[in-house]
């Protein structure tokens, strides 16, 4: 039978064919390039391990022995890592203690940060040593660092490559050894597009690791990585229907396509719509906090107040602000920038002189409900509602105002905005929101664990700008020198008593 993926998944695609057990979701169904063939397979590298994919849905991983390795599987410069990186971000983002096992790294700590790999034996015990480094790792993760998911990051190309996985997960993580259950799925990144190829060497000379501070030249890079993709493009041997058993995914040109098989279940149709909307993000994004509102300048929570005087100044500088610094650029490159708000008077308010052709109103980005606490000052709540406001400080991710929301509340309503700020290819995007809305998309692109995200930092009057980059993203903030009420030291006070070990902000940094 198909794999049963979460519906929102599959109705996204363009099209869905495929036999049986397996999906195939298209943008355009004429445009995809042929896949490469599966020619290369001998018989004497056929798995000898009984390969078994998801036999049932994995509907949580939290709190119970069930634990998820995803695998990639590609060649060079097909932005595996780029992938990796990205969905480890969302996992955690969602409470999924997530971690990435790069082989690479393991190569470059074992033998230096600029190791040629362009002709290398994927069977040498140097690459043998990485990847049993990297499987024990994972294992530790699972065992005694509360990990729920782990990506194990590498090319994999090979069966033989595939099979040094299976028999680790059927050996030393099975579920006699571990008392785990460890599902095992593979992540195939595909692309035939030369193009798209092209760019992400430069973006990886521009944001690995390996290349920072060196005196190697892009010319350079470029040339290692065409060596190493032509060394592994004789020995590719692709996903397909020798691993009909197996659960996988393949992304082929950056989603255009998705071929799914064997997936099943709730969490992993999440992950299969992630991956479906992972775009490569070229455009920065700008956060903003809407202007000093009614409301702010009395310490009252919720609401729908409009902006203050100093509030309406701020409207004006930020469409000053843009006009001045970003539409200009955009202008020269054919480029335009969106402007999307919440419902609210507030950040409608604070958007409307901007200078665009529409403003686009999302539900999504309303401010978190404070339910019952609504409209009230912290004073207030903790005069009227004591228990309230001590059970929010203990807990002020998971709690839930009574008849209101919790920020993974926020976090979940705000994942149709995460996938469409990645999609979106036409130019920067400019979102006024709310504080606490605004900490948890920051807190998705800088990896902020989810624990801190209702402590961060999103002050008034400040636009953030972020810019994704392969390997993490760029922060710059910039105030527009518009006074504002303090608001963030009355809620520290107020709700956060006692947090420690919150992230320091710096005016610009790169989050790996």
């Amino acid at each position: 039978m198909p794999g049963d993926i979460d519906s929102s998944a599959s109705s996204s695609s363009g099209s869905s064919t495929g036999g049986e057990g397996e999906h195939v979701m298209a943008d355009n169904e004429q445009k995809t390039p042929p896949l490469p063939t599966n020619s290369n397979r001998s018989n004497s590298e056929q798995s000898t391990q009984k390969r078994q994919g998801l036999t049932k849905s994995l509907l949580h991983l939290r709190g119970t022995n069930k634990r998820l390795v995803m695998a990639t599987v590609g060649l060079p410069g097909r932005g595996k890592t780029f992938l990796a990186k990205k969905l480890s971000r969302y996992l955690n983002w969602l409470s999924y203690s997530t971690k990435v096992f790069n082989v690479g790294s393991y190569r470059r700590k074992l033998a230096g940060d600029l190791s040629d790999s362009s002709s290398s034996d994927e069977s040498d015990d140097e690459t043998q040593q990485c990847r049993q480094e990297a499987l024990a790792d994972m294992l530790h993760f699972f065992q005694d660092g509360g990990g729920n998911v782990a990506i194990y990051d590498g090319q994999n190309t090979r069966e033989v490559d595939r099979e040094v996985v299976r028999q680790y997960l059927a050996g030393k993580m099975s579920r006699e050894a571990t008392g785990l259950d460890i599902s095992l799925v593979w992540i195939e990144v595909v692309i035939t597009d030369q193009t798209l190829v092209e760019e992400n060497i430069l973006e990886l000379y521009a944001s690995s690791p390996a290349y920072q501070g060196s005196t190697v030249t892009a010319e350079a890079v470029t040339a290692e990585m065409r060596a190493r993709i032509a060394y592994h493009e004789e020995q590719y041997q692709p996903l397909g229907p020798s691993n009909e058993e197996e659960s996988y995914i393949s992304i082929i040109n950056s989603g255009s396509k998705v071929v799914t098989n064997n997936i099943h279940g709730y969490l992993m149709g999440k992950i299969v719509f992630f991956l479906m909307s992972c775009r490569g993000m070229r455009h920065p994004i700008y956060i903003s906090r809407h202007g000093e509102s009614q409301y702010n300048t009395v310490g009252k929570l919720g609401g729908d107040s409009s902006l203050s005087a100093r509030g309406q100044q701020y409207a004006r500088e930020l469409a000053k602000f843009m006009a001045s610094h970003i539409q200009p650029k955009l202008a020269e490159q054919q480029e335009k920038l969106s402007v999307w708000c919440s419902t609210m008077c507030r950040t409608q308010e604070t958007s409307a002189h901007v200078a665009v052709d529409e403003i686009t109103p999302w539900r999504a980005l309303a401010e978190i409900d404070a339910g019952v606490c609504e409209h009230l000052t912290l004073e207030e709540v903790e005069s009227r509602y004591p228990q309230i406001a001590k059970d929010r400080r203990s807990d002020k991710l998971r709690y839930r105002y009574p008849q209101g929301e919790s920020y993974e509340d926020v976090i979940c309503r705000l994942e149709p905005v995460l996938f469409e700020l990645h999609r979106h290819q036409t130019g920067p995007v400019l979102v006024v929101g709310h504080r606490a809305v605004l900490r948890c998309l920051y807190a998705y692109f800088l990896d902020i664990p989810s624990d801190q995200i209702p402590h961060l930092s999103v002050p008034l009057h400040t636009v953030i700008k972020i810019t994704p980059r392969a390997y993490g993203c760029d922060e710059e903030r910039i105030p527009l020198g518009v006074a504002s009420v303090d608001d963030a030291v009355a809620d520290e006070k107020g709700f956060v008593e006692g947090s420690t070990n919150l992230p320091e902000v710096e005016n610009k940094r790169t989050i790996a």
